[in-house]
Parts: structure tokens; sequence; C-alpha cells
């Protein structure tokens, strides 16, 4: 909805206006990617935001878990319940911690170094991340290439959440590409796809490649 100012044409007070907006609206086109894992890549399922591999995924699977909880004051406090819960998701993930390295990555069939030491990996197809800060500033959901974070620290991972106002060092930005190819990856690590931690997926390896895109109406 931020990547296509879908909110600047939406209002709680008046469906119709919005409805008929969208009717004059522009379209732009939305990549839609296929992430493939386990041996020899057998297994695939798609994505269209983002995906993520060790610390910044184990924050949303906790996060997840705490929102569906009995009892959990998040749901109650709306928006800002989802940005405290957030938070607390990863100062408790904070001494769990899990650094790695020495992942092999090719790029667009271009062999990179390893990459690491790092404490997540981030692909953004979108510049948004977690709709409180900016991931990576180049990222374009219609663009058909989709750019890998190396995080290295949580100060990284503190400057992509509050980018406009804390001065912290970025992310590393390792390139932007149509297809990916991660080899060597450590056991254990939790994935993410699009806002949700997959519990199912474990792989040594994962291959990330356009699968093609949809259509998107745009106010912007």
């Amino acid at each position: 909805a931020r990547e296509f100012n879908l909110k600047s044409g939406y209002s709680w007070s008046s469906l119709i206006n919005f409805l008929n907006r969208s009717k004059s609206a522009k379209s732009k086109p939305l990549s839609i990617w296929k992430l493939s894992y386990g041996d020899e890549f057998s297994q695939s399922t798609l994505f269209c935001n983002y995906l993520s591999i060790g610390f910044d995924a184990a924050v949303v699977r906790d996060f997840a878990l705490s929102r569906s909880s009995s009892g959990s004051y998040i749901p109650a406090l709306g928006r800002w319940g989802n940005r405290l819960g957030y938070l607390n998701a990863a100062v408790r993930n904070i001494t769990k911690i899990q650094s790695f390295k020495g992942i092999k990555c090719r790029s667009d069939l271009r062999e990179l170094n390893p990459l690491g030491p790092c404490i997540a990996l981030l692909f953004t197809n979108i510049h948004c991340i977690a709709g409180l800060g900016i991931s990576e500033p180049s990222s374009n959901p219609s663009d058909s290439k989709i750019e890998l974070l190396q995080i290295d620290s949580l100060f990284n991972y503190t400057s992509m959440l509050f980018h406009h106002k804390v001065p912290l060092p970025r992310p590393c930005l390792v390139s932007s590409a149509q297809s990916w190819e991660l080899t060597r990856v450590p056991a254990g690590l939790t994935v993410k796809l699009d806002g949700e931690a997959l519990n199912t997926i474990s792989s040594s390896q994962y291959r990330v490649e356009l699968a093609g895109s949809i259509q998107m109406i745009s106010f912007g």
C-alpha cells in the first residue's frame, strides 16, 4: 500500500470515494519472486515484498507468537501495539543472535565474494520494512530486480527502523539482480517471507529468481 501510495486514496469514512478514484487510477507492475530451496532446489514458494534470513526473521516469529497469545496487549493498542510488540520481540532476541559467515553467493550467474559475518540477510523488493522504516531506498517493486542487504550488526538493523531519526551505519547493499543463489547457509536460521516467519522452510541453499509480475493500481 505504501509503495503504490494507496493510502492517499483511501478513507475509512468513504469507501465509495476510494472505489471511484480507483477507476481512473494508473497501474504499475509488481514483481513476483520465486524462492526455491531444499535438495536440488526441489521445493519452492512465491513472495512479492521481501525475504529475510536470520535475526530479522526470528524477531518476526517471536512477535507473531506474542501477538496471537491469549491476554496479549498488542491487538488492543492497534498500530502502537504492533510497534511496541515488535520492539519487545527484537529486545528478547538480542541474546539469541546467531552471527554467520561464509555463505557462497551468486548474482545473475556471477560469483560474488562469500558473505559475512552478519546477523541477517534481507532481499528487498520494496523499500519499506515492517511499516516502520526503510530497508533499502533504491528498492523498486516494479523494476524486475531485487536487492540483497547484508545486516552486520544491531546498529545496521536499528538504522532501517529509525533511519530518519538516528544516524547509524546502514546495512551493506551487496547488489541488485534478477536472480540470486545462496549456498552453504548455516542450519537453524529462521526464514521470513512477506512478514511471516516460516518454520517449514530450512535449507542449506536458496535460489531467488523473478517469477513474473501482476498489475497493481497506483495513486502516485
